[in-house]
């Protein structure tokens, strides 16, 4: 299994979405994804019944897409299976699911983010989430979170127990006594636009973006700076040159920890000519995470 785009210019004063171009391959597994499923089974294996435990797999499952400022991020359900067809389940194969971060620009380019690391982590063995998570909605920002609703399962891809009265049986009667659990929803919370950030150590680091139109005159920015480190921001033009009065040295640090800290170069907040001016942001970190920033009116 693999993530495909296709498009369609049907509207919806006609027949919607009748009409489609052929599906374009857009993220697939690679080796390393490979790798990372035999891992993971590794570790849950006290809770799986594998098909097959010399012969893993991983497959993109779906993906959720939704947009976020100017570009788009995909969470990609993670399908980590072992592969012997048809022993258990009328064809499917046992396996693990989770949920990893991928992000583009075009829709068609992605970026896998986080290091291959799951977003929601699954659950203790006896967790209603264990052994699947699947994730089909946007998340909700509420206040200074993003909140995220997603299914959990206490049971790996197999579904084999609904096929065998004697499985079905034992199953019920775990939930029962509350050695398992049904499938159940479950809500995870993330700081606002927490998924992934940029990180420096002592060592520090930049950070320089692309050009951008700002449409606003403060800059603000969502960051954890650590006890003694610092965050300063230089803003350049469109040809990589300095705006007088706003170099990394005319700012004032950046500390402690705030999704909206106030970026301030001398006594200016900010200036007037970014509205319509194309710029591009130079970020010095050190013993820092930036998450994000935005530009206020």
């Amino acid at each position: 299994r693999a993530v495909a785009v296709c498009t369609s210019e049907n509207d919806l004063r006609g027949d919607p979405f009748t009409e489609w171009t052929v599906p374009q391959l857009v993220l697939a597994p690679d080796l390393l994804d490979d790798e990372m499923a035999e891992e993971r089974l590794a570790a849950a294996k006290s809770i799986l019944l594998l098909d097959h435990p010399d012969d893993h797999r991983c497959e993109f499952y779906g993906m959720v897409v939704f947009r976020w400022g100017d570009v788009f991020l995909g969470l990609v359900m993670i399908y980590d299976a072992s592969y012997e067809y048809r022993r258990f389940g009328l064809g499917n194969q046992y396996a693990i699911v989770d949920i990893q971060l991928v992000s583009s620009r075009d829709l068609l380019h992605w970026e896998r983010l986080g290091d291959r690391q799951p977003v929601i982590a699954l659950g203790a063995p006896d967790a209603f989430d264990s052994h699947m998570i699947f994730w089909h909605s946007h998340p909700l920002p509420v206040g200074d979170e993003w909140w995220v609703y997603y299914v959990g399962y206490n049971e790996g891809h197999t579904a084999r127990w609904c096929y065998d009265e004697a499985m079905r049986q034992q199953y019920h009667a775990d939930v029962k006594a509350g050695r398992r659990h049904f499938p159940a929803i479950g809500l995870a919370k993330v700081r606002r636009e927490g998924y992934v950030s940029r990180d420096a150590g002592d060592e520090g680091g930049t950070l320089t973006t692309r050009l951008i139109q700002p449409g606003g005159s403060r800059l603000e920015v969502n960051a954890i700076v650590a006890e003694g480190g610092t965050l300063t921001v230089e803003v350049r033009d469109e040809h990589g040159a300095v705006l007088p009065g706003h170099a990394a040295a005319d700012c004032t640090p950046v500390t402690g920890d705030s999704l909206r800290h106030a970026v301030q170069w001398g006594d200016l907040p900010g200036d007037d000519r970014w509205r319509d001016c194309p710029v591009r942001l130079h970020f010095h970190l050190r013993d820092a995470s930036l998450y994000g920033f935005a530009f206020a009116a």
